[in-house]
């Protein structure tokens, strides 16, 4: 019996976790921007808006988005833990052998959907470029995001403390 589930520890770890099998190492990202058109630069490869580019699971992104006439746009795209490997492999007999594989691989990372990205009218080609940091699917400026990070502290203590 003890061999059995030996097996089944190897086979999990052989054959990936269960977030490994069913969405993979790797996810399609949607760029849109308005005006479309424009250039985004990431993972090595430069694209023209509106596009879907595959990106692995487990690597931050440097993006720039530039397009003549608008501010040129710098943020990173980051994958967060989503806990899909958490519930399905702790069903899975030997499920903690996928966690660890799936955790490695990065298969149990996401990245939040992006909405749309709106560019800024430039007047001068000499214009420094935005600086946006992604926010569950929003891109914010420092003051957008410091006031997102705030009312998200606010509302978990609330939560945490039982309060309505």
């Amino acid at each position: 019996m003890r061999w059995g589930f030996l097996l089944i520890l190897v086979l999990c770890g052989a054959l990936g976790g269960c977030a490994t099998i069913l969405r993979g190492t790797h996810e399609k990202m949607d760029f849109n921007t308005t005006p479309s058109g424009a250039t985004v630069a990431v993972g090595g490869g430069t694209y023209q808006t509106p596009v879907v580019v595959d990106l692995k699971r487990r690597q931050l992104y440097p993006v720039v988005i530039t397009k003549p006439g608008y501010r040129t746009i710098h943020f990173d795209l980051k994958p967060e833990w989503d806990g899909v490997s958490l519930v399905t492999n702790l069903i899975v007999p030997g499920g903690s052998a996928g966690m660890i594989y799936d955790r490695l691989n990065g298969a149990d990372m996401s990245f939040h959907k992006l909405t749309k990205i709106d560019m800024e009218p430039s007047t001068r080609p000499d214009e420094p470029p935005v600086l946006l940091t992604p926010f569950e699917g929003l891109l914010l400026n420092n003051v957008q995001y410091a006031r997102a990070v705030d009312f998200e502290r606010r509302d978990h203590t609330r939560f945490f403390r039982g309060e309505p």
